[in-house]
């Protein structure tokens, strides 16, 4: 569990640059539409994909040389055809990663903490969103059918 836990915070570390990065880059007030929602998809992908590609092109190269490492999952072989997988490693707290291996007991308490601390609070937001959303549909079941696409309830106050 401590690994996926650092994994995910160093996704999460990365994503969050990059999207300060886009945030950035959105100010630029010429860029066209297209252009701004395939960046996004980008910051999509990044945030859901747990490895990355790696390329001479990335956006991560502007940060300071060593700030980021990279930890290859495969090695590409003498083929071209076959990409490098790579996970970007910010936290660089490990001696070793596969097996996951830390630099000390204290960073490895921190992470055991993290991970139990991360599993609860996802746990209660997936209980929360659910019942949230229960009590949603419960509420939108006693609505009163109008003309066209248009539903009136009572017990719902803003349009949806």
């Amino acid at each position: 569990m401590v690994s996926v836990f650092y994994w995910v915070l160093n996704m999460t570390i990365v994503g969050s640059i990059f999207a300060l990065i886009l945030l950035g880059i959105r100010r630029i007030k010429r860029l066209p539409r297209m252009f701004v929602y395939a960046m996004y998809s980008l910051l999509f992908v990044r945030l859901l994909c747990p490895f990355g590609l790696t390329s001479g092109f990335s956006l991560l190269n502007i940060l300071p040389r060593g700030s980021v490492n990279l930890v290859y999952l495969e090695r590409g072989s003498s083929s071209a055809s076959i990409p490098e997988l790579s996970y970007s490693n910010v936290m660089q707290s490990a001696n070793s990663y596969f097996p996951m291996v830390l630099k000390s007991d204290r960073i490895a308490r921190f992470y055991e903490v993290g991970s139990i601390v991360w599993i609860v609070i996802l746990a209660a937001l997936l209980v929360g969103y659910s019942l949230l959303y229960i009590m949603s549909i419960n509420k939108i079941r006693k609505s009163i059918y109008k003309n066209g696409d248009f539903y009136q309830s009572h017990a719902i106050d803003v349009p949806m």
